[in-house]
């Protein structure tokens, strides 16, 4: 799902439920809303009836008329992690790769890493290389190699986007590979990311269709849909990379070191 700005026509709460909301019919939802648009809460004399109860009122709840998070919910209600009460950081290991673009002006024959990062942030060769180290570092501990140098470059990625949204769309299972597969490319190797070949040659290697790819790159496909969801981050706040959002309301913002991920990612398994 992914949860969409309007108007709410119809909103319903069952009886004998606490419900802290704050919609009710004709509510208008803007791009900038809190995404809770309601809690419920149950409870009973143990765990297997309130979980019971949980599944009733997700039932009997009623949010019409935009896009919410609503018969997900009731599906995990009902998956056997949440009513066994064996949740662990890994139900949150679901993950999907939004488009955001830093540099979505730039042109297509990109522009040199210590030029780019000057120009922009007005660091120094020297700062730029430090931080070039820093992040080698920390990509080194979580086993990844990046070779970035004085004479890297910095490209356009959003025909990259196109293929990770089309990777989304038609094989989910298969995003993450091809995300990693570009970040070879583009961090380890330094290849050209606008580059159809390079481009296609990563979705192969993801295990994707190349033709198919290439169809994807040439065609324009989801180039509307990619611009839509990158409208949608940067209208909820998202301003840098890496942002990584959980369970759509809880941000982790940066490159952090992997245990305070790990620590955040508990405290966030510990709420839902």
């Amino acid at each position: 799902y992914r949860p969409s700005s309007g108007v709410l026509t119809q909103v319903h709460f069952p009886d004998g439920v606490r419900a802290d909301s704050w919609v009710v019919d004709g509510t208008e939802v803007s791009a900038f809303y809190d995404p809770l648009l309601a809690k419920l809460i149950v409870t009973a004399p143990d765990r297997a009836q309130v979980v019971a109860a949980l599944q009733q009122a997700l039932d009997d709840t009623r949010l019409a008329g935009l896009e919410t998070n609503l018969e997900w919910l009731r599906q995990v209600a009902r998956s056997e992690a949440f009513v066994s009460g064996q949740v662990s950081t890994r139900a949150l290991a679901d993950i999907a790769f939004q488009p955001f673009e830093l540099n979505p002006q730039i042109a297509p024959e990109g522009e040199n890493i210590v030029e780019h990062i000057g120009r922009k942030y007005g660091a120094s060769p020297e700062q730029s290389a430090a931080n070039r180290a820093m992040i080698r570092e920390r990509a080194g501990e979580v086993g990844f190699d990046m070779r970035m140098t004085d004479g890297s470059r910095i490209w356009n990625t959003f025909d990259a986007h196109r293929l990770l949204h089309w990777a989304h769309e038609t094989a989910p299972e298969k995003q993450k590979a091809l995300k990693q597969a570009l970040f070879t490319a583009h961090f380890t190797e330094n290849k050209n990311l606008t580059d159809a070949g390079v481009l296609t040659t990563a979705a192969e290697k993801a295990g994707l269709d190349r033709a198919e790819a290439g169809e994807v790159l040439a065609s324009g496909r989801y180039a509307q849909a990619v611009r839509q969801a990158e409208d949608l981050w940067r209208a909820r706040g998202i301003t840098s990379v890496p942002a990584v959002v959980v369970e759509g309301k809880y941000l982790i913002s940066g490159g952090q070191p992997a245990q305070v991920f790990e620590e955040a990612l508990r405290k966030i398994a510990s709420e839902v």
